[in-house]
């Protein structure tokens, strides 16, 4: 599978997930969305994060200006930088309602050098996933001697998934609150010497609701 060919599917994935979660909300009521609680924000976006919160339905986008990394220059103090996003927020789910679990959607870029490298960990609810770009060889013109495509850019659409349950206890059943959902994004980035440069900038993020609607069960 080619790399455009993952992002078609990443999408279309998130979008069935999106329709479902619409589709179960219709039938049993929409989620509550908590206030976000901020546990480490080394770029100041906490504060998109709770905008995105009040106008959330099963799902939110949020837009980065901040989360980035930059690389360069000749000052040797600056050959490594990392930058996190972390935090919760509570959410209320009505009785019934036929909760799959939670994604997430992260969107970006990385420019790099051949001896500099990046990794990026996302998380939300009890998984994560990790992305690395690694160094690589440099390629040279044997005719010219000089460097070719020294910088070379990685987009990015990146997708995690935490399977949840809104399971009812007793007789009368009784639905328990969920544990908070937690969410974290880090940007790890380096470099061997000042002549190598970077950048890696996340530039949006989605998470949203995974329900399968009544009537789709098997």
């Amino acid at each position: 599978m080619t790399r455009r060919e993952a992002f078609a599917l990443s999408a279309a994935v998130a979008s069935l997930n999106l329709a479902q979660s619409r589709t179960a909300s219709a039938q049993t009521g929409k989620p509550a969305w908590g206030n976000w609680v901020t546990h480490v924000d080394t770029t100041n976006s906490a504060a998109r994060m709770a905008e995105a919160l009040k106008t959330a339905d099963t799902g939110a986008a949020v837009l980065f200006d901040r989360m980035v990394l930059t690389l360069q220059g000749r000052d040797p103090g600056y050959l490594a930088r990392s930058a996190a996003l972390a935090g919760h927020f509570p959410i209320k789910l009505p009785p019934e309602y036929p909760l799959n679990g939670f994604g997430m959607i992260v969107r970006g870029s990385v420019s790099k050098t051949p001896d500099s490298d990046a990794i990026l960990t996302m998380s939300i609810g009890g998984d994560i996933r990790v992305q690395s770009w690694s160094r690589t060889s440099r390629v040279v013109d044997v005719r010219t001697k000089q460097e070719v495509d020294r910088v070379k850019t990685y987009d990015f659409d990146l997708t995690c998934f935490s399977g949840e349950a809104n399971l009812a206890v007793g007789n009368p059943p009784t639905w328990p609150a969920l544990p908070p959902l937690s969410l974290s994004l880090g940007l790890t980035a380096r470099r061997r010497t000042v002549d190598e440069e970077l950048l890696f900038e996340v530039s949006s993020l989605e998470f949203f609701i995974l329900a399968m609607p009544t009537g789709q069960r098997n």
